[in-house]
């Protein structure tokens, strides 16, 4: 019984480390599943020290950071100033149109009347740092049809430990809560707690939708939205489905067990002689 547990913990933590490491772990609700292209960051016209440009989240958007003592300008579609990463951190221009229609992959609301390209601009501060994230409908195709060109090329590259943390943190707070709670889930198993087997069971169903099913759109397509090869972003789902499902599978047939009846066994009869004086 408590090597059973023990096994099921394991099983439970490795749960929660794939829940964070599969391509689930890069979804928000810009993120496509799976594609069959990515954009990249190919180099920069005027490259400066310290400043970095590269496409994050399967390439829906991009990220810049300064590091070069300068104020950097990002222009909007009509050459009209958009953003401004300074030293002492962002500011976007409230009179831009891209202020508006960059607020999701798939575009923003309608400009109002005072947000033109010949407007003065309107800044106000986004952040204290000097790094910006936005959607920039010139860096994705934006079409149901596909390009002209598909070219499967690499992905925005890695991250530091901070820059994936901020990332996590911000952008995928349900898979990392679910890692958690299968982590503490299997905590919870190995120390033979009460009910341990029902968030076994349910640590593993989440595993199988969220991290399996959800993503199941890599085995169709070429590019998975992760930077992993595919091979690799394949494997984990197929595995996270796998793992999931047996977890979950395993959790209900012992508490099926658990919730039998005990049968009672009858004790056997046993002949007994009294020991006593004989009649003379």
């Amino acid at each position: 019984m408590l090597a059973v547990r023990a096994l099921l913990a394991g099983l439970a933590g490795l749960v929660g480390a794939l829940v964070v490491a599969s391509p689930a772990s890069a979804h928000n609700a810009d993120v496509p599943p799976a594609s069959d292209y990515r954009c990249e960051v190919t180099g920069i016209s005027a490259p400066l020290p310290g400043l970095t440009v590269r496409t994050v989240s399967a390439g829906t958007q991009l990220e810049l950071v300064n590091h070069t003592g300068r104020t950097i300008e990002v222009l909007g579609y009509s050459g009209e100033p958009y953003l401004r990463v300074q030293p002492d951190g962002v500011y976007q221009n409230a009179n831009s149109p891209a202020t508006y229609v960059n607020q999701s992959a798939t575009g923003g609301p309608t400009p109002p009347a005072s947000a033109t390209a010949y407007a003065p601009p309107a800044w106000q501060k986004l952040s204290g740092t000097p790094a910006v994230v936005w959607h920039d409908h010139r860096a994705h195709w934006m079409l149901a049809t596909k390009p002209p060109a598909v070219a499967a090329v690499v992905d925005s590259g890695p991250l530091t430990l901070s820059g994936a943390l901020r990332v996590l943190v911000g952008t995928q707070p349900w898979p990392l809560l679910c890692g958690i709670a299968a982590l503490a889930a299997g905590w919870y198993a190995a120390r033979a707690k009460p009910a341990a087997d029902l968030a076994l069971g349910l640590t593993g169903a989440c595993l199988a939708l969220y991290a399996g099913a959800a993503n199941a759109a890599v085995f169709v397509h070429a590019v998975p939205p992760v930077a992993l090869p595919g091979t690799v972003a394949r494997l984990l789902v197929l595995v996270s489905l796998s793992a999931g499902a047996g977890l979950a599978a395993v959790a209900v047939l012992r508490m099926r067990a658990a919730a039998r009846p005990a049968t009672a066994v009858p004790k056997q009869r046993q002949n007994s002689m009294r020991v006593g004086t004989l009649p003379s």
